[in-house]
C-alpha cells in the first residue's frame, strides 16, 4: 500500500506532466498556424520548444517510474490503469486517478494535433517537390532527398521558360 506521501508525490508528478502536455498542445496549435502561414522562422522556434517540452515530459516519466519501482510496482504505462483501477475505492487515490485520466486525455489530444500537423507538413513537402520538378526540368540537378532520406534523380517533363 502506498503512503499518503507517495500518493501525493505521484499526483504532483502527474499534475506536472499535465502542465507540460498542455504547453505541448499550445505549441502544436502554434505549429499548425505556422505551417498554414508557411512561417519558417516560427517553425524553427517551435521545434526547439517541442524538444524542450518533450525532455521535461521524459524527466517526469522517469521520476514516476522511479517512485513506482521503489514501491515494487510495475513502471510501464499499461500497468498504471490497472493499478489505479484496483485502488479506485480508496478515497486517497481519487486525486491521482483524476490526474491520470486528465493526462491520458491530453496526451491523446496532443497526438491527434501532432498527426494533423504531420499531414500539413507532408502536403507542403509534396507542394515543394512539385515545384522543384517544374523548376529543375531534366537537367543535371543535384539529387533530391525524399522524406525517408533517399535520393532520386527526378524526371521532369515541363519547363518554366526558355532563355
Amino acid at each position: 500500500m502506498l503512503t499518503t506521501q507517495t500518493l501525493n508525490a505521484l499526483t504532483s508528478l502527474i499534475d506536472s506532466a499535465i502542465e507540460q502536455v498542455e504547453q505541448l498542445c499550445r505549441i502544436l496549435e502554434k505549429e499548425q498556424q505556422a505551417l498554414l502561414s508557411e512561417d519558417q522562422t516560427a517553425l524553427e522556434q517551435l521545434v526547439e520548444q517541442k524538444f524542450l517540452t518533450s525532455q521535461s515530459l521524459d524527466l517526469i516519466e522517469m521520476q514516476r517510474q522511479n517512485i513506482m519501482n521503489s514501491e515494487g510496482l510495475d513502471t510501464d504505462n499499461e500497468s498504471m490503469p490497472s493499478f489505479l483501477l484496483s485502488n479506485q475505492t480508496n478515497t486517497n487515490f481519487r486525486p491521482l486517478i483524476k490526474s491520470w485520466e486528465s493526462l491520458m486525455a491530453l496526451l491523446k489530444e496532443s497526438a491527434n494535433q501532432n498527426q494533423l500537423n504531420g499531414i500539413l507538413l507532408e502536403k507542403q513537402h509534396q507542394h515543394v517537390q512539385r515545384a522543384l520538378k517544374i523548376l529543375f526540368e531534366q537537367s543535371s540537378s543535384p539529387d533530391i532527398y525524399d522524406a525517408d532520406g533517399a535520393t532520386s534523380q527526378p524526371k521532369y517533363t515541363r519547363s518554366v521558360g526558355v532563355v
